[in-house]
């Protein structure tokens, strides 16, 4: 069994005892226990030493840790209560926020409750006015739909009477009607073996009779104006303030006529200033289908086969249902007597507007037709009016100043009874860039106008005709077209 000594060293322990020889006692201690673990080593004693070193300190050196040790707590006490200083201050001020915050809180919610009273005072009051406006709304809405009912009820009697009298009517317009085309053909079947007849009888008298001699005269007359005539056959616009006849024309197979003079206004038409020179081979050309004038002087327009025709202007009516007031056009100026109202595409007729040359009256039957860019405001009336006695009419209004129209109107004149007739001097007025053309074969033009151009029966005038140059406008210019 080993043996174990365990040896412990307490060096350094005699300088508490005081002193240089102390230690040196102490040193020579250390020395024989040394010698003696040597010699129970080699006796086979296993021996573990442990050393423990002790610090000492001298006196003065101990006096001097106990006085820096007052020091830093005296130290500590002054920084702990330098600190508890500063969180009482902390503290105060937190006290004194929170009692001025306290204060105003309770001033705001003083005041908020006094809003709050304001509104609510206010809110009963508005809410006592609304119940009294729902109840006169209600009282009028109920008063108003028992009045719509009763002129819903009116209405409908009204519309009811209008359509019994309207199919009475129309029957009645029917029947007679028919009995008069029934009429109109016996009467253009008798017409012409009368014309037939009348025309061998005008070529006869043209060789045999004093009158007949005279006749043939005028036609030599006119015949030799006819070979002489320089017309305008270009397609050029013409300059403004400028009137150029175009050439010789043949209507109808062979009626030969040509345009003399100059137009600088519609008096001339009849003041001696221009003429019209024509003549028929076949003796065509009476004084019973020569037109010498269209005029309205009066009258309402006749309805053709259930037609509508309303009097006033139906097109500034329909302008006027999207809240404007102004006019769109004026057709009280002109000595104006009658302002109608047509729907487009539907026939009707003129009375008595139509003047022969013998002096016979007969009425004109007329359809007006839109076509091209539909215009805002109208919808599909045509308002027509006899201002100078003409044949005005308004097919609506664009309602883009900005921008030009492309809208188109499509105009078919008959005579009453519906046969041929040579019609002159039928003037049309072109401006901002319109156009017209002739549908009928037997159409032809005669004459133009500053800023007017004319291919074949195809006329148009120039985009600023009527807006920067043309009648009453900064330039005089004519804007006229002669047609036959």
């Amino acid at each position: 069994m080993s043996k174990k000594i365990i040896v412990t060293s307490l060096a350094g322990f005699s300088a508490l005892a005081g002193g240089a020889s102390v230690t040196a006692q102490a040193e020579t201690k250390t020395d024989k226990l040394d010698k003696s673990i040597e010699t129970l080593k080699k006796a086979g004693i296993d021996v573990k030493t442990e050393e423990h070193k002790i610090k000492v300190s001298t006196h003065d050196e101990y006096i001097k840790k106990i006085a820096d040790e007052q020091v830093r707590r005296n130290q500590e006490s002054s920084r702990i209560l330098d600190t508890k200083g500063v969180y009482e201050q902390k503290v105060r001020t937190q006290e004194k926020a929170k009692a001025s915050y306290e204060k105003a809180l309770a001033s705001i919610k003083k005041t908020n409750e006094k809003i709050k009273g304001e509104n609510e005072v206010l809110i009963q009051e508005y809410n006592k006015e609304v119940a009294k406006v729902e109840a006169k709304n209600n009282k009028r809405k109920a008063e108003y739909e028992k009045e719509s009912a009763r002129v819903k009820a009116l209405n409908e009697a009204a519309k009811s009477k209008y359509e019994t009298e309207k199919a009475e009517a129309d029957a009645t317009y029917n029947s007679k009607l028919k009995a008069y085309e029934n009429n109109l053909k016996f009467y253009n079947e008798k017409k012409a073996e009368y014309d037939e007849k009348l025309a061998e009888f005008n070529k006869n008298q043209s060789t045999n009779s004093e009158d007949g001699k005279k006749y043939q005269e005028k036609v030599n007359a006119i015949k030799d104006i006819i070979a002489k005539h320089q017309g305008y056959d270009g397609t050029d616009e013409v300059p403004t303030d400028n009137w150029k006849n175009r050439g010789a024309v043949t209507i109808a197979n062979d009626i030969k006529v040509v345009s003399e003079g100059t137009i600088a206004n519609k008096e001339d038409l009849s003041n001696g200033k221009y003429t019209i020179h024509a003549y028929s081979e076949s003796g065509k050309l009476t004084d019973a289908n020569v037109v010498t004038d269209i005029r309205w002087e009066s009258g309402k327009p006749v309805p053709y086969n259930g037609s509508t025709i309303v009097k006033g202007n139906m097109v500034q009516k329909d302008y006027e249902r999207y809240g404007f007031r102004n006019k769109i056009y004026d057709v009280t100026t002109g000595g104006t007597t009658e302002v109608w109202s047509v729907k487009s595409g539907e026939w009707f007729m003129i009375p008595n507007a139509v003047t022969l040359k013998n002096g016979e009256k007969k009425g004109l039957w007329v359809r007006l037709t839109k076509g091209g860019t539909k215009l805002r405001y109208g919808a599909d009336w045509f308002t027509i009016w006899n201002s100078n006695g003409a044949l005005n009419y308004l097919d609506g209004a664009h309602g883009d100043i900005d921008k030009r129209p492309q809208d188109k109107v499509t105009v078919d004149y008959r005579v009453e009874d519906e046969k041929e007739y040579f019609w002159a001097a039928a003037m049309i007025d072109l401006d901002g860039g319109q156009h017209t053309t002739f549908n009928s074969p037997d159409m032809k033009i005669v004459g133009q106008g500053g800023g007017v151009s004319v291919n074949g029966d195809a006329a148009k005038s120039n985009l600023e005709l009527g807006y920067g140059f043309g009648k009453n406008k900064g330039k005089k210019g004519n804007n006229l077209l002669q047609n036959i």
